[in-house]
């Protein structure tokens, strides 16, 4: 098996920074959102007006969701604004026990009541999963960046075979 060469290894290093930088930028963007939630958000009793289900356009699998409508008291003012409504995505086993007009605890953030998130979601979001495959490609990237230290820049050609004639001799 031939050897792979500096600027393969380079490559290699490049090709798993971007995806740790992939899933950098997904623990930053859900890690500002859960914060968002968890220093301003308000906690509130919503019901649940409906159920339903979707496929999933990127992974054709079956969503469960359900809609919420909640009462959330706005910045401005501090009026109360009625008939907010929120749609979530939730597991099979929540979709199943949750039914009509049951009640579910959500986070909605005053400054723009649009945004709410399902409480159990906020409390218990830890991306353990997400962490570990970033740090695993930062790991290959860094043994493909010392790989590169030792790998030779270019390939080795092969050694051309002389063919001798006697004529001559």
């Amino acid at each position: 098996m031939p050897k792979l060469i500096r600027s393969a290894w380079l490559l290699w290093a490049g090709v798993a920074l971007m995806f740790a930088g992939m899933l950098w930028g997904i623990l930053a963007i859900q890690g500002s959102q859960v914060r968002a939630f968890r220093n301003d958000g308000v906690q509130t009793d919503a019901t649940v007006v409906d159920k339903f289900t979707s496929r999933s356009s990127s992974t054709d699998s079956r969503e469960y969701n359900f809609a919420v409508s909640f009462a959330a008291r706005s910045e401005e003012g501090g009026s109360i604004t009625i008939g907010n409504r929120a749609t979530f995505t939730v597991g099979s086993q929540t979709y199943d026990e949750t039914e009509v007009n049951d009640k579910v605890t959500i986070y909605y953030l005053p400054d723009d009541t649009s945004k709410a998130e399902l409480k159990s979601w906020v409390d218990e979001y830890n991306p353990i999963f997400i962490q570990a495959f970033m740090w695993l490609f930062v790991a290959a990237a860094v043994f493909c960046l010392v790989a590169a230290l030792f790998a030779p820049k270019t390939r080795e050609q092969p050694v051309a075979e002389a063919t001798f004639t006697a004529e001559g001799y």
